[in-house]
């Protein structure tokens, strides 16, 4: 078995608690959950594609990760997923609906080797892969995960579209590949008992780890939440609360240990 450390974080543009942009505070709680993998909602920015651009290129820099950007436009906006492991593969998952806000669902595929490293920060790009830094064995011999990061709809005729598009991409991808996968982000799902969550978690067949992470400063919603599938043993789930997490963006970060089979 291998333990990873994984969360999901909505940093909100990089915008904090007092209004004030700084993607620096955003790289500074990253640094200190120090993930094996983290998956973030509200990257970029909605309208403006070169300052999108830069904050996604910046949080790959900042970081020293392998990064995977997920925009979903109409500026340069949406998901990421930083990893201290190889990307073997990614994609992206349409997800929006009608005039509402674009959404959509990342995903990638690694090669979790347990002797690999970070990349240097200096040598990160937007969408670092097949870097295999540290990897001196057979592709066979490492396990491989499948990661997938969303950010839903707040209306919830748009939430089940985009359920039933995320269930049919997840057991696609099950079918082509038998992997045990790591889906997280923000459902915007403010009920703790719902329709919507249950038929995600029969339909995936997989439970639902969360905490209250929303507002930052107070929290007591479970808008974030994670799930997994295949032979993925959970240890702990939990929200990140320091005084940087709740000054640097609206959500607290949710932040897991999990035991993934090497078999």
């Amino acid at each position: 078995m291998i333990e990873l450390k994984v969360a999901s974080y909505n940093i909100h543009g990089g915008v904090g608690a007092d209004s004030r942009l700084s993607l620096r505070r955003i790289v500074g709680v990253i640094r200190e959950i120090n993930p094996d993998i983290i998956a973030l909602q509200e990257v970029g920015s909605l309208d403006d594609i070169s300052r999108g651009r830069s904050q996604f290129q910046a949080l790959a820099r900042l970081t020293g990760l392998h990064f995977v950007a997920g925009p979903t436009g109409p500026g340069y906006y949406g998901n990421a997923i930083l990893s201290r492991f190889p990307v073997l593969e990614n994609g992206r998952t349409v997800l929006n609906y009608r005039n509402r806000e674009p959404r959509g669902m990342l995903h990638c595929i690694l090669k979790l080797d347990p002797n690999n490293q970070p990349l240097p920060a200096a040598r990160a790009g937007s969408h670092s892969t097949n870097q295999g830094h540290g990897d001196t064995r057979e592709a066979h011999e490492v396990p491989e995960m499948v990661i997938y990061a969303t950010h839903l709809g707040l209306n919830q005729r748009e939430r089940w579209t985009q359920i039933l598009r995320l269930i049919a991409r997840i057991r696609r991808m099950g079918k082509l590949q038998n992997r045990p996968f790591l889906l997280m982000g923000d459902f915007n799902i403010w009920w703790p008992i719902s329709r919507q969550l249950h038929y995600l978690e029969k339909h995936l067949k997989t439970r639902w780890h969360r905490d209250h992470t929303f507002p930052a400063r107070w929290p007591f919603l479970s808008l974030d939440r994670m799930a997994a599938g295949g032979s993925v043993e959970w240890i702990e789930c939990s929200r990140y609360s320091t005084a940087l997490s709740r000054q640097a963006s609206d959500h607290l970060p949710l932040v897991a240990r999990i035991r993934v089979d090497q078999n």
